[in-house]
């Protein structure tokens, strides 16, 4: 089973403030076997998207213009078929008015490595959550863990 600090009486008094904002970075640790059809079917289903970090994600490093990352897609993005989408903000597709629409297992790694502390919050952080993901929560380590797949984003973006 897979590591996920949910809590759903605070998620549920939350009402999805997270998952309203911004959806959550896959890792790729969350799929069983990554090939280039798998993430074109993922993609061609409209439930995910494409984003990336402008720029070399790797502290230090400049060998690259941009790293990309699987996420699911925004209600917006999927609305107008947006593969590849670098936005920054919208509605988690996966959230239903009863919560995420998938198992806590099923939830990409962003998500399941939030945990939400309302006692924590902060004007920074209303939520008051708290990520226990490698690196921070953020687009720069999702982009990072993907690096080894960036040759099959690449020919994806040619052919959508």
């Amino acid at each position: 089973m897979r590591k996920n600090f949910l809590n759903e009486a605070v998620c549920a008094q939350c009402g999805g403030r997270c998952c309203k904002s911004m959806p959550g970075e896959c890792h790729p640790d969350d799929f069983e076997k990554i090939n280039k059809n798998m993430i074109k079917a993922l993609l061609e289903s409209g439930d995910y998207a494409v984003d990336w970090w402008e720029g070399d994600p790797r502290p230090g490093e400049n060998r690259i213009p941009q790293g990309y990352y699987l996420r699911p897609s925004t209600t917006l993005g999927k609305k107008h078929h947006r593969v590849f989408d670098p936005s920054w903000g919208g509605e988690c597709v996966f959230l239903s008015k009863s919560g995420c629409v998938l198992s806590p297992e099923d939830r990409p790694w962003g998500c399941r490595m939030l945990e939400p502390n309302p006692d924590k919050a902060t004007r920074e952080n209303p939520q008051g959550c708290k990520t226990h993901a490698p690196y921070g929560f953020s687009k720069q380590a999702a982009a990072v863990a993907w690096l080894p797949y960036r040759r099959i984003f690449r020919e994806l973006r040619r052919e959508f």
